[in-house]
């Protein structure tokens, strides 16, 4: 063959590569990267990098990555969380209830339910029956979170008062409450019951601390996407279409059974 034949052939199958890679384009172009964060929450999110990085990581990584997306998980403290999300320097957070970032973009499925428990040392003979039942007891919380309007309004009179309410912020801050507990330096910890047992066992401190009682009132909580993304409208569709699909196939009950949880609706 004639070195004319050669580079003749050259260019064909450069042109070829040109054209596949072209039409290849849109496709790779709408492949995004959204990273997600949150404050350690497990069961709902866990540890980033871990074979269980919680149920509602796993579902988003399922669902983003069918639709040709990938999901990064970081943990940040929740404070943190919402500020930096709200600016667009993450794409959304987790476990977020609409009171707590009302102009985040939410999608039409929830991604949990929350109910707050109360959480006491084992020879506790407190109990939870109304609010007037946290008069004489110093309850610990965590700052940022959506509690509920009555706890809301009782946590916001008391702030000032360390004898009534004490609040944590931070990595790990619900750790920071069983400790605090578990020395006798509060006497409850208000916390979601899924989440409460999870970190119990894994602290090693089954059989130590022990539910009290819980207010009955359910909150939604959401995967929400930053108000700053322009994308964000059509991830949450994306997300609500998922678990629509995770819930028909049965995916979704899967995922949730590595976690010993059942679907929340």
């Amino acid at each position: 063959m004639s070195h004319s034949g050669i580079c003749k052939r050259v260019k064909i199958l450069t042109l070829s590569g040109l054209f596949f890679f072209a039409l290849l384009a849109p496709v790779l172009s709408h492949a995004d990267t959204i990273t997600l964060v949150a404050d350690e929450w497990c069961p709902i999110n866990c540890e980033p990098g871990s074979e269980m990085p919680g149920y509602a990581i796993e579902v988003a990584q399922y669902v983003f990555g069918k639709a040709g997306h990938e999901i990064v998980y970081q943990n940040l403290n929740w404070s943190k969380s919402i500020e930096d999300a709200r600016k667009g320097l993450y794409g959304g957070i987790v476990g977020a209830a609409k009171d707590e970032a009302e102009d985040f973009v939410f999608p039409r499925n929830t991604i949990g339910a929350s109910a707050n428990s109360f959480f006491v040392a084992a020879g506790s003979s407190w109990s939870y029956k109304d609010l007037g039942s946290l008069e004489n007891v110093c309850v610990a919380a965590i700052k940022s979170y959506e509690y509920g309007e009555e706890l809301a309004v009782y946590f916001e009179k008391n702030k000032n008062d360390p004898k009534k309410v004490q609040f944590v912020s931070g990595d790990n801050p619900l750790e920071k409450n069983f400790k605090k507990l578990e020395g006798g330096r509060v006497d409850v910890v208000v916390e979601d019951r899924p989440v409460g047992d999870f970190t119990i066992k894994e602290m090693g401190l089954t059989g130590k601390i022990k539910v009290a009682g819980n207010d009955g009132d359910f909150t939604d909580f959401y995967i929400a996407f930053s108000p700053a993304n322009p994308k964000s409208g059509e991830y949450a569709e994306i997300l609500s279409k998922g678990l629509d699909d995770l819930r028909a196939s049965g995916k979704l009950n899967e995922i949730l059974s590595r976690y010993g949880m059942t679907d929340w609706k």
